[in-house]
């Protein structure tokens, strides 16, 4: 949550991560568009039921409010970003039973613009999955976090360029030690 309130502040942020094994590693590729989509449509409905409880609550438009799961093109095929999608809704539903936001009015008000992730790879701005492109993130709609690896990848450092995503695998490549 501490990264919400720096968006808040700043608008967006650059997650820096230079391996050379991997276009980008899984968690820029899928575990921070996840996190984002399920944080955008908890504070979805959380506005729901505060609009519920406060009929003077005006200015939040659900229909422009952006819930979608953008994933890379270039590493998420169509059928992952599919298996991916089926899984958010009960993600959704997991943290708001459990009470993790202690603090939903402060999420809904801090988080007042949609998280949207973007991917920079080797200088090029990286297409969707999901078709829904862009070329540069309006400011004034989303709280944008853009995941960039600077290095050159090279072919053939990893074993394989799309990795299908398993659930709770741990299928990032990338060894620590």
């Amino acid at each position: 949550l501490p990264l919400i309130e720096l968006l808040h502040q700043v608008n967006s942020c650059f997650l820096v991560d230079s391996s050379v094994r991997k276009i980008l590693p899984d968690s820029f590729s899928r575990t921070i568009p996840v996190w984002c989509c399920v944080m955008n449509r908890i504070v979805q409905r959380y506005r729901a039921e505060f609009r519920q409880l406060d009929e003077n609550n005006q200015g939040f438009d659900e229909a422009e409010w952006d819930t979608s799961l953008y994933t890379p093109a270039s590493i998420v095929s169509p059928e992952e970003y599919a298996e991916i999608s089926s899984l958010i809704d009960s993600r959704v539903e997991l943290l708001y039973s459990s009470k993790a936001i202690v603090n939903p009015s402060w999420l809904v008000s801090t988080l007042n613009k949609p998280l949207r992730p973007m991917w920079i790879v080797e200088g090029q701005v990286q297409s969707c999955t999901n078709s829904l492109q862009l070329s540069s993130v309006d400011d004034e709609k989303y709280y944008t976090m853009i995941c960039c690896n600077p290095s050159n990848y090279h072919e053939g450092s990893s074993s394989k360029n799309h990795i299908h995503w398993k659930n709770h695998s741990g299928s990032d490549e990338t060894s620590f030690g």
